[in-house]
């Protein structure tokens, strides 16, 4: 990776639940999609408020 790809990263931390996990420290595989789903929702509220706009909202 050079340095324009890795501006052009988002990192986010997502809490984690006890829940999510299975008995052998995995997140389990439905889990999985609802962390990156508050992922993806953490980065469309940065991007759109630092570009100046209301936090939309989209599927």
């Amino acid at each position: 990776m050079n340095a324009d790809q890795n501006s052009a990263l988002h990192v986010t931390t997502v809490p984690v639940r006890w829940s999510d996990f299975d008995r052998y420290g995995h997140i389990m595989n439905a889990n999985y999609i609802e962390v990156a789903q508050e992922a993806r929702l953490q980065f469309a509220e940065d991007e759109f408020t630092a570009r100046g706009h209301d936090f939309a909202v989209f599927v």
